[in-house]
């Protein structure tokens, strides 16, 4: 499980009372208890792992449902087997109506934090791996942030402002931070919302991390990301410009001045200028697929850098037209260097008063971190991947997709909640009325209430 955190609005005495008592009275059935032998279309996901999560599971299921609700059954989750048997089970009913060609995409709404979103997508690439890509656009994921101030969250609300309206307002702040007092409130907003207006595709990129574990083993794991790779916090006065996309969104830091650390890092810049020469030479399409793969080293431009480092991130570009095309989302690089006393070395980027260096890199394909520190000492680094901290990390590798064939994670976004009508917030009509770009960022992609066939233009 686990939930992440940070932001959240602080309790009354009343709710956290309540909490206490949710942490001492109330227990989570077993998953396979829960699920049954009841097929279902959508479902409800919590993180149970915490108190909060086990007060929101128990106010969906002792709350009357209605036959308007978006979502079929609430599953509380307590542990990451819980998780692998949830998607298990969202597996059998997507397979279940795999060939009905009416029946609509399976839809799991996932209530918690960034580690708890991000279990999934890490058992979404694991389980669909060995699976047809057909069963992919059988389903979709939408997220509730059960905490606020959540690095996937502040990614879509840059994306949609439905979702921002939704489920990234002061409103839904207030709502969550009083939680488990107003779990009805909380409820009815989540079963209204997740009829979706619209589907995007989130590619996958991969990090390959290099970790020593409790037994002082070495070893390396990879971890997909969708929004965000990012070492060290920004401070709460840093300045952030980037060309043409949308800037990134990393957690601030409240000292102004956090901790720097000193990095080697080496990252690789997408080449156009021998796609131009092609283009000039005339080759088609066909052969410049052909040569893409033997081109894609040679094309990119390296930069290494070797310095004491604030912050480095490396995020998901947000530019509208890339919604629209087959090509990958592009990721920015912005690196933010503190000056060691005693060198005056030239640097990239723009300086500022305090001796810090910001810079920003767009298009990059892949990097690599590691500490360029010689002593025998481990240097771990501080690193987080979608908002979730990677214990012990001594160096990272990233590249821009995901290896396997699952290259994109399905996310579906909300109604917009000004179209938060109850007469037609169950109509598959309505869908098509879904709110203008960015917030439907795949024209002619919408999606229907459950009942209805999907509409992909």
């Amino acid at each position: 499980g686990g939930g992440g955190g940070g932001g959240a609005t602080e309790r009354s005495a009343a709710d956290e009372a309540q909490l206490a008592e949710a942490e001492r009275t109330l227990s989570i059935p077993p998953l396979v208890q829960q699920i049954g032998q009841q097929p279902f279309g959508s479902c409800a996901v919590v993180d149970a792992s915490t108190a909060l999560g086990k007060a929101v599971a128990h106010a969906a299921w002792t709350n009357p449902r209605k036959e308007t609700d978006a979502v079929d059954v609430v599953l509380a989750t307590t542990s990451p087997a819980d998780i692998a048997a949830a998607m298990v089970a969202v597996l059998a009913n997507i397979k279940r109506t795999q060939h009905e060609e009416k029946a609509p995409p399976v839809r799991v709404c996932v209530v918690g934090g960034d580690a708890y979103f991000h279990s999934f997508v890490e058992r979404f690439v694991e389980v669909f791996a060995s699976k047809d890509t057909s069963l992919q656009s059988r389903l979709y994921f939408m997220l509730v942030p059960l905490v606020p101030d959540q690095q996937l969250a502040r990614h879509l609300a840059v994306l949609s402002p439905a979702f921002r309206a939704v489920f990234a307002s002061q409103d839904w702040r207030d709502l969550v931070g009083n939680l488990p007092r107003r779990a009805k409130a909380f409820w009815d907003r989540v079963f209204k919302s997740c009829t979706p207006s619209a589907l995007i595709q989130l590619d996958v990129g991969e990090v390959l991390v290099g970790v020593d574990d409790a037994d002082q083993e070495h070893r390396q794991t990879s971890i997909p990301f969708l929004s965000s790779v990012e070492v060290g916090t920004l401070s709460a006065d840093a300045e952030i410009e980037t060309d043409g996309a949308a800037p990134p969104s990393p957690r601030r830091d409240r000292e102004p001045d956090p901790p720097s650390f000193d990095l080697q890092v080496d990252y690789w810049c997408a080449g156009k200028e021998k796609e131009k020469e092609k283009e000039k030479k005339g080759e088609t399409g066909k052969d410049r697929e052909k040569e893409k793969e033997k081109d894609k080293d040679k094309d990119a431009t390296k930069v290494a850098l070797k310095d004491r480092f604030q912050y480095l991130g490396v995020t998901r570009t947000i530019v509208q037209e890339h919604a629209k095309a087959k090509s990958l989302t592009p990721l920015t690089l912005l690196a933010i260097t503190k000056e060691k006393k005693g060198l005056n070395l030239p640097r990239l980027g723009k300086k500022s008063k305090d001796n810090k260096t910001t810079m920003t890199q767009t298009a990059i394909s892949k990097l690599i971190c590691s500490t360029s520190e010689k002593e025998k000492e481990k240097k771990f680094i501080p690193l987080q991947v979608d908002g979730v901290v990677v214990p012990n990390a001594l160096f990272f590798s990233l590249s821009s997709y995901w290896p396997a064939r699952t290259k994109q994670f399905p996310i579906a976004l909300p109604r917009d909640p000004t179209n938060l009508n109850p007469n037609t917030a169950g109509s598959s009509n309505n869908s098509s009325q879904a709110p203008a770009s960015p917030a439907n960022p795949l024209p002619g992609t919408t999606l229907p209430a459950a009942g209805g066939a999907a509409a992909v233009g």
